[in-house]
């Protein structure tokens, strides 16, 4: 598959805790999809497809939860006993219609915490190449919450997050505007992991070789938390299976975007390589889940 074009947003400021890299002027009182719609709907409405184009929309919610969680609940509802959980089918839905361009065939969420857009890239490669699509929008975004935050702080996770968003159009077929192609996705699940919130080499080996016979990349784009057990792990299976190869890592500059991380920082990496060269994607999500893409510059 291809990417035809994406448009893409990071945090530009620090919080005072240094804990987080936010975006500056996004409304933190609104929910997610309204406080960073505005950024992307500029690139939503220039967005064409073909006439008859068979066209999906992909929803990387990241932790769901996040997407009402600390929008001021006790403040909007009459009974503050009432939890709302998450609000990601009515963003999928909000969202797909704000193109006013394209009309979609399906839509999916996917909710798994920091791979979930590595599982959106998966399913667009699926839908592309197996099923016949013909485009498929990724709309991938994550703010930073109190609530998250305090989790990681909790189990001793030493993880600086960030705001994140990234729209990308992926095409089954090559244009005269294809930006990057993709030869590969893979998705697996770990039994190996010794618990939910841990990762494995063996499980960034198994993504990877479940990618088949690929070549050499140029550059490894790590997923990369700069937690001490993850770098350690997942430098152990980039080591084993491509030596020492130049890696690509962004979590240190604009934070850990969570769900929206993987397609976000592929977009980045392409900016960052040259016409021609190469690189591998990697992602891990909380519960033993691992993807892997290879992705080659145009």
């Amino acid at each position: 598959m291809f990417i035809e074009s994406y448009f893409k947003v990071t945090g530009d400021t620090r919080s005072e805790d240094n804990r987080a890299h936010l975006i500056d002027s996004v409304d933190r009182s609104a929910y997610m999809t309204q406080s960073l719609l505005k950024f992307a709907y500029p690139y939503m409405k220039s967005m064409k497809v073909d006439e008859g184009s068979k066209n999906a929309f992909l929803y990387p919610a990241g932790p769901v939860v996040h997407h009402s969680d600390g929008r001021n609940i006790n403040n909007l509802l009459p009974y503050s006993e009432i939890a709302i959980k998450s609000q990601a089918g009515l963003s999928v839905f909000t969202l797909a219609k704000r193109f006013p361009n394209v009309e979609f065939d399906y839509a999916n969420i996917n909710g798994n915490t920091c791979a979930s857009s590595m599982h959106s890239m998966y399913e667009a490669y699926d839908l592309l190449h197996n099923k016949r699509f013909d485009n498929v929008i990724v709309y991938a975004q994550d703010m930073v919450e109190d609530s998250q935050l305090h989790l990681f702080k909790q189990l001793g996770i030493d993880l600086i997050c960030g705001d994140g968003l990234a729209v990308v159009q992926f095409t089954r077929e090559r244009t005269e505007n294809s930006i990057a192609e993709i030869n590969g996705v893979s998705w697996v699940f770990s039994g190996t992991d010794t618990s939910p919130m841990s990762v494995s080499r063996a499980g960034y080996v198994k993504a990877i070789k479940d990618l088949g016979d690929i070549e050499n990349p140029d550059y490894i784009k790590p997923h990369g938390t700069g937690t001490g057990r993850n770098n350690i792990e997942e430098e152990s299976a980039i080591e084993e299976l491509f030596g020492d190869t130049e890696a690509l890592y962004y979590k240190k500059d604009i934070g850990h975007t969570q769900g929206a991380s993987a397609v976000l920082e592929t977009c980045m990496a392409i900016e960052d390589v040259d016409k021609g060269k190469s690189f591998l994607a990697l992602a891990s999500g909380l519960g033993g889940f691992y993807g892997a893409a290879f992705v080659r510059k145009i």
